[in-house]
């Protein structure tokens, strides 16, 4: 299968909007094993479609999905991770600043003894620097998409 095919490309982010919609919790870990597709290629795809694609709502969805992706890290396996029940959408990955980080170190460390204290954080690292990376790219694509005007005769396609 060539993931560059629309019909491939149009069928791999369909699936993982889906994925996510039916399988993903906002405040767990997953290992990426867990992603239908490689995690790369996902990224990869769901970026090009959000390039190209002109319906908002579509792009929101999009969008809303990829956000997720970070939360999937490789090595994670099915230990307690999952089990941590850290909101971390509602957290605000990207204002989690070192002392806030420290905090919740020494909580885990206390309160969930059963969790790798040093392996979760740099795990948490991870998605906290993946989640801001794939939110500055989809806040560019949108401005793009802002600025470029509709062409002419286009009707919007669901």
């Amino acid at each position: 299968m060539n993931q560059y095919d629309p019909q491939a490309m149009n069928e791999i982010v369909t699936g993982f909007v889906r994925f996510i919609d039916r399988r993903h919790r906002n405040n767990e870990i997953y290992d990426s094993k867990n992603l239908p597709w490689p995690k790369a290629t996902i990224i990869d795809l769901c970026l090009r479609r959000l390039k190209s694609e002109k319906n908002q709502h579509i792009r929101r969805t999009i969008t809303d999905s990829l956000l997720c992706a970070p939360f999937y890290q490789e090595g994670v396996g099915m230990e307690a991770m999952q089990e941590c029940r850290f909101d971390l959408f509602t957290m605000d990955i990207a204002s989690l600043d070192e002392d806030k980080l420290r905090r919740m170190k020494l909580t885990i460390a206390e309160h969930l003894p059963q969790l790798e204290s040093e392996k979760f954080m740099a795990t948490l690292r991870l998605v906290q620097e993946e989640f801001n990376l794939l939110n500055k790219t989809c806040e560019l694509l949108e401005q793009e998409h802002e600025l470029s005007p509709p062409p002419p005769d286009a009707a919007p396609t669901v």
